[in-house]
């Protein structure tokens, strides 16, 4: 049993982000960036060819709805999976569904020349996208298990659905142009050529039956459905008989080995995506702005891709000796690719700067995604030419938020550092929120 629990586990494992951007520099003045928010961003600031290798623009980004007293029992001195910890605290705090988005991008190199007239930019970066998904009837799910792991007593329903796991990795090299028309209107895009690096996509569903209580038989009963697809760039040398995959007997130090030292290096995916903005300034202070982001897919080359199909009862006394091989039995599909899409953006926002001081500018902007979603307003001051500082606030998908940047731009260089969700100690460590995005910059200014 405790095999069959540990095969449960690592089956479930997957990594967790999401992308986000940096809204927080929408309000900025002079943000060499702001074409990723907007390819339609207004030609502000300083006209030049700007530059950035390496730290070009490194960003950082967790969302989550769980807070840490989620994980701790309410004196926050044991995990919620300690057996001494009940049922009803240990689950207290988490809801129906409870989500984690982690976002990673690296930018590696930018290259882009900017005018009065037209903007075009050229990048090469390293991103990661994905996101898990873990229903409360998993939770308490998981921690019956680990109590009868402990105990030896198993006779326990495990009911659940909506469990998902995603995350993929991939770089992707942009191409951005950005044309004023007229005295109202600037309009932008950008192409970019996806090489996908690695993804994993599951998904689980369960009501089944564990029994080990009284009796010399192990009892499995119930229903496992679900899927599984995993593009490597090795190969993934997984148990298997006949037409599937035994999850149960594969040799899981060996798959580490083989992800680490494999020399055998193969293209994950391909894909291709677009960015479209829009600006339109009606009047002087006024400007509208409206952009999609990350419209693409990546077709995936299958390393794995099967389904769940246990459905029946098995006593280990009428020759159910291999129970986990028959639970974590993935019935191969035999497709050699599937396509997964991107997590598009749609952006919305408004600036106006004031009349009483031309160096503030007030505004607000919108977010929608997949998962995400928030509504957020903001005030940017640039006291001196060669600075800005914005401060924003939001309501979203995981509660409120609060965001500070700041811009530096002196000859040669563009200095900006900012977040969207910065943690304060408005509350209890109990209650503070998984939630943060954090990102810095260096670009070379000629």
């Amino acid at each position: 049993m405790k095999k069959l629990l540990l095969a449960a586990i690592l089956t479930l494992a997957a990594g967790v982000a999401f992308a986000q951007d940096f809204k927080t520099g929408y309000f900025l003045d002079n943000y060499t960036y702001s074409y990723r928010i907007n390819p339609g961003a207004s030609l502000d600031g300083k006209n030049g060819t700007f530059i950035g290798v390496g730290l070009g623009n490194v960003s950082a980004n967790v969302k989550s709805n769980l807070s840490i007293s989620s994980f701790l029992n309410k004196d926050m001195d044991l995990l919620f999976f300690d057996s001494r910890v009940p049922m009803d605290e240990a689950i207290d705090g988490f809801g129906p569904d409870n989500s984690l988005l982690v976002n990673a991008n690296v930018n590696l190199i930018t290259f882009g020349k900017k005018t009065d007239t037209n903007r075009f930019s050229v990048e090469f970066n390293l991103r990661s996208d994905s996101f898990v998904n873990l229903p409360l009837d998993f939770i308490s799910s998981s921690k019956r298990a680990l109590e009868g792991l402990a105990s030896g007593d198993w006779d326990n329903d495990f009911v659940f659905s909506g469990l998902q796991a995603s995350a993929n990795l991939y770089t992707e090299v942009a191409f951005g142009y950005t044309q004023k028309l007229g005295e109202a209107f600037t309009l932008g895009g950008r192409i970019k050529g996806l090489v996908g690096l690695a993804d994993i996509s599951a998904n689980l569903d369960a009501d089944v039956h564990l029994k080990y209580h009284d009796t010399p038989d192990e009892i499995v009963a119930g229903k496992l459905g679900g899927n599984v697809a995993i593009a490597s760039p090795t190969s993934l040398e997984l148990a298997r008989y006949n037409n599937y995959y035994d999850l149960y007997l594969t040799d899981y130090d060996y798959l580490t080995t083989q992800l680490l030292k494999d020399n055998h290096r193969k293209v994950a995916g391909w894909g291709a995506a677009i960015d479209l903005g829009v600006t339109f300034e009606p009047f002087d202070g006024l400007s509208l702005s409206a952009s999609v982001l990350d419209l693409g897919f990546i077709r995936w080359n299958s390393t794995v891709n099967g389904s769940f199909v246990f459905d029946k009862t098995i006593k280990t006394g009428e020759g159910g000796s291999n129970i986990g091989s028959e639970i974590f039995a993935l019935e191969d599909s035999g497709a050699t690719s599937y396509v997964s899409g991107l997590n598009y953006t749609f952006h919305a926002g408004a600036k106006y700067v004031m009349p009483f001081y031309e160096r503030m500018n007030v505004g607000v902007i919108g977010t929608l995604q997949k998962y995400y979603k928030d509504i957020r307003l903001g005030v940017n001051v640039s006291p001196v030419d060669f600075l800005s500082i914005a401060a924003s606030g939001a309501l979203t998908t995981y509660g409120p938020d609060f965001g500070l940047a700041l811009n530096l731009s002196v000859p040669f260089i563009n200095f900006f550092v900012g977040t969207d969700a910065l943690l304060l100690p408005t509350g209890s460590i109990k209650t503070m929120k998984l939630n943060t995005l954090l990102t810095t910059g260096l670009v070379i200014v000629i």
